[in-house]
């Protein structure tokens, strides 16, 4: 189903699939079966939802190749001014022909926010962004809240999260946990720009990813700052460029 509305809507959405695949028609309402959940010009609020074990195959119609391989169970097509996940499960979903798991968001993000003890974990993607990708800028990602994105992986770039983009601040904070996340570039968190400032605060966590290269966060271009305060760590994070033999 497709989604189309004004500003500042919340929905409180439960996708729980059996494992099955989606269709096998090629038709255009098909496609939009096939990402769960579609929406145009709206600001995304997940509260207390739960996205879990969405097949996003090259097995059914194909539709979800559609640009650049794009996927994700709930899927944004426009710029956004936020995009929140507060008390939200993003669990087992996987974009086996493309990217985003969970979520794929087509255009730019003002803010992106994962808090309220939200759990992603056990996503993955053939390409980018094992549980999240974002094609376009994010000025402000935000983990928080005992928050935890861990077990997720991607292919190419971005385990949990993919930004083809720049990111002004990446925060983890509030005893949020990123671990155990896998992807050849990033593997957490991949940002395909600059990164102005990186903060983990907070009694966060940042531990046991890996990677090619970023074993916890790759970022292409520059990190201007890198802030690790109030009783935070990262470590425990590998980078191996012997890790995979798989392309960029």
């Amino acid at each position: 189903m497709a989604y189309t509305a004004g500003d500042g809507i919340s929905y409180n959405i439960s996708i729980v699939s059996d494992g099955r695949e989606n269709g096998s028609s090629s038709s255009e309402s098909t496609r939009w079966a096939h990402w769960g959940l579609a929406f145009t010009g709206v600001d995304l609020s997940l509260v207390d939802s739960a996205i879990q074990g969405v097949p996003l195959s090259a097995t059914g119609p194909l539709l979800a190749c559609w640009r650049y391989g794009s996927s994700g169970a709930v899927h944004i097509q426009a710029n956004s001014s936020a995009v929140r996940l507060h008390g939200t499960k993003l669990e087992r979903n996987t974009a086996e022909c493309g990217s985003g798991g969970a979520i794929y968001v087509d255009c730019s993000v003002v803010t992106l926010t994962v808090d309220g003890n939200s759990t992603i974990s056990g996503n993955s993607a053939n390409d980018y962004g094992g549980a999240i990708y974002v094609f376009g800028t994010v000025y402000s990602l935000t983990v928080d809240g005992s928050s935890a994105i861990s077990g997720n992986s991607a292919g190419k770039r971005g385990g949990a999260i993919c930004c083809v983009g720049y990111v002004d601040t990446f925060t983890v904070d509030g005893n949020s946990t990123i671990s155990g996340n896998h992807a050849r570039n990033g593997g957490a968190i991949s940002v395909s720009g600059d990164l102005d400032r990186l903060t983990v605060d907070g009694s966060s966590v940042i531990s046991g990813n890996s990677a090619a290269w970023g074993g916890a966060i790759f970022v292409d271009r520059i990190v201007y700052n890198l802030i690790v305060d109030g009783n935070s760590t990262i470590s425990g994070n590998v980078a191996n460029d012997y890790v995979t033999s798989s392309s960029w």
